[in-house]
C-alpha cells in the first residue's frame, strides 16, 4: 500500500512540474501609448512593455491601418529591442484619414498586441472665396479669391467666360499651395472682348475633394475713348492753352480740338500728346494763337479710335480786351490769366504811384544813401535807363508797403498768391520753366539752359538782377530774377521770390527790405 502511495505521490509532483513549466511560455504584455503630434502625414506613438514574457522582447514598435486591429502584416514601425516604454515615429500617412494603431512586441514565443487607438491626419477639402475682379480694362482684368489648403496641395484655378458655363480655365499664380491659412490668390487674364460682361468662380482641388467659389461677374471696359473738356489755360487777347483728358482705352487714339465762334466755321487742331495709346487717363493741350481780342469762343475736346469718335463737353472762353493794361505814366502792359489768377507779362516800369506822385530814383552807390533809406525808392539796374523795357525797374520793400504801385484794379501778390502760381505750374521744384521767357534782347543765360524755359503760362519771367541793401548791384543779370511780395516777414524782412539760370526751381525765400527787387502785379 505504501508502495502505491509513492508512486502516486511522484506523477503527481511530474505533472505539476509540466504544467508549471508550460505556463511559462508567454508572449509580451503591453500598452498602446496615445497618438500626439498628428500631422497631414505623421504622427507620433509609442508603447510601454509591462511583461516581456518567457523570453526577452526582440523587436517593438507601432503597427497601422485604416481597417481596425492592426499587425504586423501591415505597416509597421522598428523601435529597438527589450523592455520598458519606446517611441514609435509614424510617416507615409494620408491627410485627412482615420487610422487604427497600436502597439506590437515580439519575443520567442509570439507576438503581444497593445489595445487599438485611432486618430485622424490633418487636412480636408480645400475652402475657397471668389473676389471681386480688379484692374479691368478692355482687354484683359485680374481675377482674384481668397483659400485655405487645409493643411493638403492645392491646385487653384479660376474658371470664366460669358456665362456660367465658363468654357475657359487659368491656373491661379500661386497654384498649387499649402498651409492651413487664408490666403489670397489672382491671376491675369487677357484677350477679352471690350464692353461685355464676364462670369468667373475659383477653383481649389486636393486630395480631398474639390470646391467652388460662388459666381461674381465683372464688365470690360468700352473700347471707345472717353473724352473730357477741361477749362482752358493762359488765356491772353490773342491766345489760349485748350485742355482736356482723354483715356484711349488700349487703342490707339488721335485727339484734337474744336473751337469756334460760328459753329459753321470750326477750326480744328492737333493736341501736342496726339496719339495716345495704353488705357489710363491723359491730360491733353494745344496752343492757339492768333485769336481775335475781346471774343467768346467755344471749344471741346474730340478722341477718335478704331472703334468711333467720342467728344467732350463744350465749354466757352473769352479772350482778353486788346487794351493793355497802362499805368500811372502810360507803361503798357499785356496780361495773362493764369490758373484763377490773372498777371501782367512784364515786370512793373512806373516811376511814379498811382495817383501821381514821384517815386525817388536813389543812383547812390557808395555814399550809403539806399542803405539808409527806410522810405520808398527805385531804380533801373546798374542805373543805366536802358534796362527798363524789357526788365522794368527795381524798388525796395517801403515802394511796396504803400499800396499805390500798381495800377488801379491791380496789386503786389501777396506770399499766398504766389504760392498758388508756383503751385499751379507743378511746384517750386519745375514751375521756374513754365514761368521764364526769352525775348531776343533779354534773354537767360548761358544759352544751353533755353530749352528748359517754355513760357507755356505766358508770365515771362525775365532775369532783371537786383539790388543790394548796401547798395551795390551785383553782377547777376540774365542769371538772376527776384520779385517782392507784399506780405512782411518781420520789421526788416519781406518775402520773395527768386530764379535762377538753372532749370525749374522757384525759390522762396525772405529778403532785407532794402533789397531793389523786380515787381509784378496781379489782378484784384
Amino acid at each position: 500500500m505504501k508502495k502505491i502511495f509513492k508512486i502516486l505521490f511522484l506523477f503527481f509532483f511530474i505533472l505539476t512540474t509540466i504544467i508549471s513549466s508550460c505556463n511559462k511560455k508567454d508572449v509580451p504584455i503591453l500598452e498602446t501609448s496615445e497618438l500626439n503630434d498628428i500631422a497631414v502625414t505623421t504622427a507620433t506613438g509609442g508603447g510601454i512593455i509591462g511583461y516581456e514574457g518567457s523570453t526577452s522582447v526582440v523587436s517593438r514598435g507601432v503597427c497601422w491601418s485604416t481597417k481596425p486591429n492592426p499587425t504586423i502584416k501591415d505597416a509597421k514601425t522598428e523601435d529597438g529591442a527589450g523592455g520598458g516604454s519606446f517611441i514609435s515615429h509614424i510617416s507615409e500617412l494620408n491627410g485627412g484619414t482615420v487610422y487604427f494603431v497600436r502597439a506590437y512586441a515580439i519575443n520567442g514565443i509570439g507576438t503581444g498586441y497593445g489595445i487599438t487607438m485611432s486618430f485622424q491626419t490633418l487636412g480636408e477639402a480645400p475652402t475657397v472665396s471668389t473676389q471681386v475682379a480688379t484692374d479691368v480694362k478692355v482687354f484683359n482684368a485680374t481675377l482674384n479669391c481668397i483659400f485655405n489648403a487645409n493643411y493638403l496641395s492645392t491646385v487653384l484655378s479660376f474658371q470664366f467666360g460669358t456665362s456660367t458655363a465658363y468654357g475657359q480655365t487659368i491656373a491661379a499664380e500661386q497654384s498649387p499651395s499649402s498651409g492651413h491659412d487664408e490666403m489670397p490668390a489672382s491671376a491675369n487674364i487677357s484677350g477679352l472682348n471690350g464692353g461685355t460682361t464676364y462670369h468667373f468662380r475659383v477653383k481649389a482641388v486636393n486630395s480631398l475633394g474639390t470646391s467652388y467659389g460662388k459666381d461674381l461677374t465683372f464688365t470690360t471696359a468700352e473700347q471707345l475713348p472717353s473724352a473730357i473738356t477741361l477749362i482752358p489755360d493762359y488765356l491772353t487777347n490773342t491766345s489760349v492753352k485748350l485742355k482736356g483728358t482723354v483715356n484711349p482705352n488700349e487703342l490707339s487714339t488721335y485727339v484734337t480740338f474744336e473751337y469756334w465762334t460760328d459753329i459753321n466755321l470750326i477750326n480744328y487742331v492737333t493736341a501736342a500728346q496726339s496719339p495716345l495709346s495704353g488705357g489710363s487717363d491723359n491730360l491733353v493741350s494745344a496752343n492757339i494763337a492768333d485769336l481775335n481780342p475781346d471774343k467768346t469762343y467755344s471749344f471741346r475736346v474730340t478722341a477718335e479710335n478704331a472703334k468711333g469718335i467720342s467728344n467732350g463737353e463744350i465749354l466757352i472762353f473769352k479772350t482778353l480786351k486788346n487794351d493793355q493794361i497802362a499805368d500811372i505814366e502810360g507803361n503798357a502792359y499785356n496780361a495773362v490769366s493764369i490758373g484763377t489768377q490773372v498777371w501782367m507779362m512784364e515786370n512793373l516800369k512806373t516811376t511814379k504811384f498811382n495817383d501821381g506822385t514821384e517815386i525817388p530814383n536813389v543812383t547812390d552807390i557808395f555814399n550809403g544813401v539806399w542803405a539808409g533809406l527806410n522810405t520808398p525808392a527805385y531804380c533801373w539796374y546798374n542805373n543805366e535807363k536802358g534796362y527798363k523795357s524789357d526788365y522794368g525797374a527795381l524798388y525796395n520793400w517801403y515802394t511796396i508797403k504803400s499800396g499805390n504801385l500798381c495800377p488801379s484794379g491791380w496789386h503786389i501778390p501777396t506770399h499766398a498768391e504766389w504760392t498758388i502760381l508756383v503751385d499751379y505750374c507743378g511746384g517750386v521744384n519745375v514751375a521756374g520753366n513754365k514761368l521764364k521767357g526769352n525775348t531776343a534782347t533779354a534773354q537767360w543765360n548761358p544759352a544751353q539752359n533755353y530749352f528748359d524755359m517754355t513760357n507755356e503760362t505766358g508770365f515771362t519771367a525775365l532775369p532783371g538782377a537786383s539790388r543790394y541793401p548796401e547798395g551795390i548791384f551785383w553782377l547777376n543779370m540774365g542769371y538772376m530774377g527776384s520779385w517782392w511780395t507784399s506780405s512782411e516777414l518781420d520789421l526788416n524782412n519781406s518775402w520773395m521770390r527768386r530764379m535762377v539760370n538753372k532749370p525749374g526751381i522757384v525759390y522762396v525765400e525772405t529778403g532785407n527790405k532794402k533789397y531793389g527787387l523786380s515787381v509784378r502785379c496781379i489782378k484784384d
